[in-house]
């Protein structure tokens, strides 16, 4: 083997375990076409539906499979369809089981940051669809989505104008609405204004909250994530994935009994498991045009069912069990694609694909 076969050997990274962040990478160039289509299927109906109800959310869909399974890379094959599609996409990293909605709304957050298909972020995408639904001029949408300077002026006109394309949703979000277009802005100081009002927090100074027109926010975090969804609703429907609980639910099953784990038949912190099925079961009130997907193991899914608040089950449907490898040719398919991938990076042609 000469060196430059070592060199391309070396440089080899293969991480079989996904994070948050790798949802918002590009995924053509490591999916396996067959591999958990049945699901990914059954996610994006739940998507289509999302699109068809503007006041309303779908049933949402459990994805259940063991580790290894291929959850978070098929979530990350639903973002890219959902943001083909022009849809949004929004992925909640529950931090503990007692906040579900704080962890939901500063998760929101953080994926309206994160790339669109066509634009820098989400958020510029979101503001640029209410743009077109309030029918505002070319000039004042260069400064909503944060491409030239905004000013008070400019931020009125914009929310006025989408009330009269939708008074009763405005009418309850014009604060958020406000809050979001500043978060948008180009400066950082009118951002930590927005940002302030979304995450009720204070620290912000008065004489900015009175130049936006904007106070203090009351809003719960539940209620901030409602008149998001709201609003995004406006712009086009949406997928809410909530991932890795199973993490959270085995913490329950420690503090509960150390020597049990999830999904045996007297395991979990019973409240830890309520307040997790709660905040699942809330989703579909609360939000609009949203598909909500759960991804976790099956026993993390069989607790919840069984245990906690019954109603929750009725609220999603469950696919049918992720399998890991069908057979050795998808095995040979993810390898090489995952091979072929590195080998490009150092501009390596190997002499056969594996």
């Amino acid at each position: 083997m000469d060196p430059r076969e070592r060199e391309a050997l070396a440089s080899l990274r293969l991480s079989w375990a996904p994070t948050a962040d790798d949802l918002w990478h590009s995924q053509g160039a490591l999916h396996v076409p067959g591999f958990n289509d049945r699901a990914l299927d059954e996610v994006m109906s739940a998507f289509a539906d999302a699109g068809r109800e503007p006041q309303s959310s779908p049933l949402g869909v459990v994805v259940q499979g063991p580790a290894g399974s291929g959850k978070t890379h098929l979530l990350g094959q639903v973002r890219e369809r959902v943001q083909a599609a022009d849809g949004f996409f929004f992925v909640v990293e529950l931090l503990d089981a007692t906040s579900f909605w704080e962890s939901t709304r500063s998760s929101i957050l953080r994926s309206l940051g994160r790339p669109a298909a066509g634009r820098e972020t989400q958020l510029k995408e979101l503001l640029y669809q209410l743009c077109s639904v309030a029918h505002v001029s070319r000039v004042d949408r260069k400064a909503i989505i944060g491409d030239d300077p905004l000013t008070p002026e400019v931020l009125t006109t914009f929310v006025n104008a989408l009330r009269k394309a939708d008074p009763a949703t405005v009418g309850q979000t014009r604060h958020t609405l406000r809050a979001l277009v500043l978060l948008g802005a180009a400066d950082f100081d009118v951002q930590d204004v927005g940002e302030a009002y979304l995450t009720s927090s204070e620290d912000v100074d008065d004489s900015g909250r009175r130049t936006w027109s904007i106070g203090v926010s009351t809003l719960t975090p539940q209620e901030c994530v409602r008149d998001i969804s709201w609003l995004v609703a406006l712009a086009g429907p949406a997928v809410l994935a909530v991932d890795q609980i199973d993490t959270l639910l085995a913490q329950g099953a420690d503090r509960a009994d150390p020597t049990r784990t999830v999904g045996s038949a007297d395991t979990t912190d019973n409240n830890d498991l309520e307040h997790v099925a709660h905040g699942l079961m809330s989703i579909r009130q609360n939000m609009r045009r949203t598909a909500a997907v759960v991804a976790c193991l099956p026993t993390a899914w069989t607790s919840i069912r069984s245990r906690a608040t019954a109603t929750v089950s009725d609220r999603f449907r469950v696919t049918a069990p992720l399998q890991a490898l069908p057979s050795a040719d998808v095995g040979r398919a993810i390898l090489e694609r995952r091979f072929t991938a590195s080998y490009r990076a150092v501009d390596f042609t190997p002499p056969y694909p594996s």
